[in-house]
């Protein structure tokens, strides 16, 4: 049974380039153009014809969409609303998560579902991350991420889920390519990527790189030192863990990117666009996180917590003291070191009365778990007004 749409309402979405481009990548040929106003495209089998119109603000521009969408319909013999949800997507690159083994008849936990989501989340933010910062491959990127990642990852839709096992999709919306006067080109591009599209490369790039890694790993006793080597490549703590906790959720897991038809992907070699990571490697790509974390020290970060072990060895001119402070959210354990005579009888004296604290100060990764806290700066014991 093929799907009507009675609701036109929702082809007023649908834009003239994306609609363009999709006539244009399936074999639709340009006949006849009214600057401005319309462009009519022939299809294939020179059947059919596509008044794709250029102006939202024209009184019958839902009315040409619909004739569109069912032109297209008709034509490749498929339903409007699975031509409509194609259209929708031709303007993005499509991020596809695909979990192989847990969801045979296409449904998942509740909460293994939702982990799914976020997770994917993540592993577009680390690339978004990498992609802000090309001349500056890192280890880790903690809770300050780079603003145009963060505006990247507002720019994401969810799309529909497909059916496959269980498979969630992730729109990252592209700007169209143009040539000179401004008309839609779909020929090889010379000019850089747009940030979005540098994303979803980075991204190809780092899973590939991550499987390699972790291929090696698994040759090597799980040894993940050589994880460092791929930072360049998009490596990073945050991907590991995220791709680990998505194998934890969804068992092998399949992911894929499709590009967008607005702007066609050449060159001379494509990245590859599918890579798998099997269950059992969510071990190792923990391992490689928590390592990949000791490589790079948090700056200028504003703590709270507690102080619950200083201590200075007799003649030692420099102490020392334990905190418990909060980083990304979560308690984690701070020795810090280097204490003048001031900021060392300060923490004292917080541990003294039982009080907390708040600093400013670097966080250098531990070789074991924790952190080292230097640098310490505007140190202040937080009393309650009521005492």
């Amino acid at each position: 049974m093929k799907v009507r749409i009675e609701d036109r309402a929702v082809f007023r979405s649908l834009s003239p380039i994306t609609v363009q481009a999709y006539l244009l990548s399936r074999g639709w040929a340009e006949v006849e153009r009214w600057e401005g106003r319309a462009v009519v495209y022939r299809g294939a089998s020179e059947k059919w014809q596509a008044l794709v119109p250029l102006n939202a603000e024209l009184g019958d521009y839902e009315a040409r969409m619909v004739d569109v969408v069912r032109a297209v319909a008709s034509a490749e013999e498929r339903s409007e609303l699975s031509v409509l949800i194609d259209l929708t997507t031709t303007g993005a690159d499509i991020v596809r998560i695909r979990a192989v083994e847990n969801a045979e008849d296409g449904s998942l936990p509740i909460d293994a579902g939702v982990k799914l989501y976020q997770q994917a989340r993540e592993i577009l933010l680390s690339a978004a991350c990498t992609a802000a910062s090309p001349d500056r491959p890192r280890a880790v990127f903690y809770s300050r991420k780079p603003q145009s990642a963060t505006d990247y990852i507002d720019s994401l839709r969810i799309g529909q889920t497909e059916k496959g096992s269980y498979i969630i999709t992730l729109l990252s919306p592209v700007a169209p390519a143009l040539d000179d006067s401004g008309q839609l080109s779909l020929g090889p591009q010379f000019d850089p990527d747009p940030f979005e599209r540098k994303v979803t490369k980075t991204l190809i790039g780092a899973l590939v790189a991550t499987k390699a890694a972790v291929a090696e790993a698994l040759d090597k006793d799980s040894q993940v030192e050589h994880f460092e080597e791929h930072l360049r490549d998009g490596v990073n703590a945050n991907l590991c863990e995220a791709l680990a906790h998505l194998t934890e959720a969804g068992g092998t897991i399949d992911i894929d990117v499709s590009w967008a038809e607005v702007r066609p992907l050449f060159e001379r070699t494509a990245p590859q666009h599918k890579v798998r990571f099997e269950a059992q490697t969510s071990q190792v790509l923990l391992k490689a996180a928590e390592f990949l974390r000791t490589k790079e020290p948090m700056t200028g970060q504003q703590l709270q917590g507690w102080v619950y072990g200083p201590k200075r060895p007799p003649k030692a001119k420099l102490g020392q003291a334990s905190l418990k402070v909060f980083v990304d959210e979560k308690p984690v354990s701070v020795t810090a070191v280097d204490l003048d005579d001031e900021t060392y009888a300060l923490l004292a004296e917080a541990n003294k009365r039982r009080l907390p604290i708040s600093c400013e100060g670097d966080l250098f990764p531990k070789k074991s778990r924790g952190y080292e806290l230097r640098n310490i700066q505007n140190l202040v014991m937080l009393v309650p007004e009521d005492t």
